[in-house]
């Protein structure tokens, strides 16, 4: 996920929001792999 602050930056976002982003997204991924079985 290092990329996360890049993403950001190309936003003109904090990098800290990058970092949010990339939680979010990585929460969505465990909760549909779980779900999957």
């Amino acid at each position: 996920m290092d990329g996360n602050g890049r993403w950001a930056s190309k936003r003109n976002l904090p990098r800290t929001n990058g970092h949010s982003e990339g939680l979010k997204r990585a929460k969505e991924i465990a909760k549909a792999a779980s779900d999957a079985g």
